[in-house]
């Protein structure tokens, strides 16, 4: 059914993803007018819900019934199976409690049914509003778990070719994933693909080496040697694969400190986001500040800070970060974002 424009779009989007709740109407206009209402905003959203179901009623889904005014705003009455992101996250929490059970064909089954709702990206028809661009990021990071999730039930009953086109993918969204990295090389060597196993080897090295400047960590060196000694075997993989990612502990703790005020900003274990955004964890007023700009987490090789496809580029180090590129972070180094300058530090050991 179609609903109109990208404003109509936005409203049926927000209610959807809190469904059979009340959303506040100023919520609502909030996200719909990307943090900047009218000053009619609530009366230009009741001509938008009155659109709306108008053409759910032409579409003989009831004018009232399912998109519903209760004060102090609307709800939109559908149920899980009736929408695609209540059907992902049904099938995906399937998928999760299978797997805790070791039913690892069923884990799989439920992750691939889960996987099957998505077309296309999240939220495409209202991108460039900063309410949904976040969550299509958070939905984003579900969906690439739940393909993580799919391959590892995969890898648990045997299946190794049917996983390395997923962990290609998901190498392509993160080539820095030592796990997805043990996890292809594994799969590629147990199901007799040793020439293709070593490749991913070398591509790995460069990904480290020559992008990051490190070294990759000793389990997937040690993966590596066993490849090359020809001693990788299906029944090896599982012992091996609980050993990636413990390599020597790195920081996880750090914070950035603006100048010239000194003012510290923590950077914890979930990381920092920065932007002009109310709900980031750093709020930048300026409006050449986009609204979700960078954010600073901490991977197995190290702080990095990622661009978030800021319109207005962030600056490490005195150069500028590309577009939604990545970048290590160092203790002491300078941060600049559309004229708000920072200098990153890492957290002594212990503290």
């Amino acid at each position: 059914m179609g609903v109109g424009g990208p404003r109509r779009q936005a409203v049926v989007a927000r209610l959807l993803m809190d469904r059979r709740a009340v959303v506040a109407a100023d919520v609502l206009a909030d996200a719909v007018w990307d943090g900047a209402p009218p000053e009619a905003g609530n009366a230009n959203l009741h001509v938008l819900v009155s659109k709306l179901r108008r053409a759910l009623g032409e579409a003989g889904a009831g004018r009232g019934e399912v998109l519903r005014t209760v004060p102090p705003g609307y709800v939109l009455a559908v149920g899980e199976n009736a929408c695609d992101i209540g059907r992902f996250e049904a099938f995906r929490r399937a998928g999760v409690e299978a797997a805790a059970a070791g039913a690892h064909e069923r884990a799989a089954e439920a992750f691939a049914a889960a996987l099957a709702q998505w077309r296309g990206e999240a939220f495409a028809s209202v991108r460039g509003i900063g309410w949904f661009d976040e969550r299509a990021r958070v939905l984003g990071d579900s969906r690439g778990e739940t393909r993580s999730a799919l391959v590892d039930a995969r890898l648990a009953v045997g299946r190794w070719g049917e996983v390395v086109p997923d962990l290609l993918e998901l190498l392509q969204d993160d080539p820095y994933a030592e796990r997805h990295w043990a996890r292809l090389i594994l799969a590629q060597a147990a199901s007799g693909r040793t020439a293709a196993a070593l490749d991913s080897c070398r591509r790995m090295r460069e990904a480290f080496a020559v992008e990051l400047g490190v070294e990759p960590g000793a389990a997937l060196v040690e993966l590596e040697r066993r490849v090359r000694a020809g001693t990788v075997s299906p029944g090896a993989v599982p012992g091996l694969r609980t050993t990636i990612g413990t390599g020597s502990a790195q920081a996880r703790r750090g914070r950035v400190r603006r100048l010239p005020d000194g003012a510290v900003f923590p950077v914890g274990r979930r990381g920092l986001r920065i932007g002009r955004a109310p709900d980031n964890d750093l709020v930048l007023g300026s409006e050449d500040v986009s609204r979700y700009h960078a954010e600073i987490l901490f991977s197995r090789v190290g702080p990095v800070i990622r661009d978030r496809g800021s319109l207005n580029l962030t600056r490490v180090r005195g150069g500028d970060l590309p577009r939604g590129a990545t970048e290590l972070l160092g203790h002491g180094d300078e941060i600049e974002i559309c004229g708000a300058t920072f200098v990153f530090e890492v957290d002594p050991p212990g503290r």
